[in-house]
């Protein structure tokens, strides 16, 4: 993503200080840096819910980039295809809480090759994860990967033995686009 942002929604000081931080700094005629800014700004916020309301902070404001609106349809493209082979034969979910065991046994059920698994820090999904893993393995099922909105969260989620390979959302987008 060319602006810098890594959330899908941002206030627009987050955007203007995002393109303030890679605009070169020029000294030459022409247009103020902060005419630039602003121009720039303009051209890729996308306004997301409604104008702010008298009882809202000035600034309080939502925007998207029209490239992150990109990603996110290429994600749902993806998302709706299917396999017989993505169904995992058994998952054992011994030493899983309630939710994870139904997420997990809904997630080795499906025939989807895209799925997500979505839920707050420290909810599990990495230990559900593993348990995943070692199914798709039993399986005969050669490769695991995960795919996540930052680089961090892929290093976890490999380095704690969730998946075989992985890549952030854009990574992993640009990969299927070539």
């Amino acid at each position: 993503v060319s602006h810098g942002l890594t959330k899908a929604a941002f206030t627009r000081a987050d955007l203007v200080e995002a393109i303030g931080a890679r605009l070169p700094v020029d000294d030459a005629d022409g247009p103020s840096p902060r005419e630039v800014i602003e121009r720039l700004a303009d051209g890729v916020a996308l306004r997301i819910g409604d104008e702010r309301q008298e009882h809202q902070r000035e600034g309080s404001g939502r925007y998207t980039a029209a490239d992150l609106i990109a990603e996110e349809r290429a994600i749902l493209e993806v998302m709706g295809r299917r396999h017989s082979a993505a169904v995992l034969p058994s998952v054992d979910t011994t030493g899983l809480s309630a939710d994870q065991a139904r997420a997990v046994t809904a997630i080795a059920t499906s025939e989807r090759l895209v799925q997500p698994l979505s839920a707050p820090a420290g909810a599990g999904k990495t230990h559900s994860l593993r348990a995943l893993r070692a199914a798709a393995h039993a399986g005969e099922i050669g490769r695991v990967v995960v795919v996540a909105p930052t680089g961090r969260a892929v290093d976890v989620a490999l380095a704690e033995g969730a998946a075989d390979t992985g890549a952030t959302v854009a990574s992993a987008l640009a990969d299927l686009r070539e």
